[in-house]
C-alpha cells in the first residue's frame, strides 16, 4: 500500500462578480458589481421585495458611518424646522402652557415636527415603544427638551419647570451654592 498524498479541499464560497446593464435612448451602460452589499441591493431590485429595508439593512451593515451621517442629516432638518420662532410646545410659556401641560400634548407636538428624534431616543432608552405616561416615556420627552434646548434657548418649558419646582419646594439660591 502505498502513502497517497490526497488534495485538501476548502469549501468557501466563491462570489462572482454580477453584470448590470441599463439601458438608456442612447444606449446602454454596464458594469460589473463585485461588492456583496451591491450585489445584495441589486438582487432586492431584481425580486422587488423589500427594496427600502434591505438598502438600509445592506449600507447598515457595509458602512455605519454612512447611515449615521444620513441620519445626522435628517434629525439636523427635523431639529431647525422644530426650533424655529414661536414652532412649538416648548416655547411657550404663558400661564395655559404651563399649567395645562401635558405629556401627550407634548409628544404630539414632537411626533409632527421631529419623529426621527423621538424614534432615536426611544430605541436609545428602551426596547419597546413607551406609552404615556410610563417611565421610559418621560425620560425621552425629557431627553428631546434638552436636546432641543441646546439648540435654541427659547426651547425651555422643562427648564421653567425645573426652575419653579426648585424655588416653590424651597431651594434657594444659597441652597444652590
Amino acid at each position: 500500500m502505498t502513502n497517497q498524498c490526497l488534495p485538501v479541499l476548502n469549501f468557501q464560497q466563491v462570489t462572482l462578480p454580477m453584470q448590470v446593464s441599463v439601458y438608456y435612448a442612447s444606449g446602454k451602460k454596464s458594469v460589473e458589481i463585485t461588492n456583496d452589499a451591491h450585489k445584495t441591493i441589486c438582487k432586492a431590485f431584481i425580486r422587488g421585495k423589500g427594496v427600502e429595508k434591505i438598502i438600509v439593512d445592506s449600507i447598515c451593515k457595509a458602512n455605519k458611518s454612512a447611515v449615521i451621517h444620513g441620519a445626522g442629516q435628517i434629525l439636523k432638518e427635523e431639529s431647525q424646522r422644530t426650533c424655529k420662532r414661536g414652532n412649538s410646545l416648548l416655547q411657550r410659556k404663558d400661564y395655559h402652557n404651563f399649567f395645562g401641560f401635558h405629556w401627550k400634548d407634548m409628544y404630539e407636538d414632537l411626533s409632527r415636527t421631529c419623529p426621527s428624534l423621538l424614534e432615536l431616543l426611544s430605541s436609545v432608552v428602551c426596547d419597546i415603544p413607551a406609552a404615556p405616561p410610563s417611565k421610559p416615556f418621560v425620560h425621552i420627552m425629557l431627553a428631546a427638551a434638552v436636546a432641543l434646548h441646546g439648540r435654541n434657548q427659547e426651547m425651555s418649558l422643562m427648564h421653567y419647570f425645573t426652575g419653579f419646582i426648585l424655588t416653590h419646594g424651597g431651594c434657594t439660591q444659597r441652597t444652590n451654592e
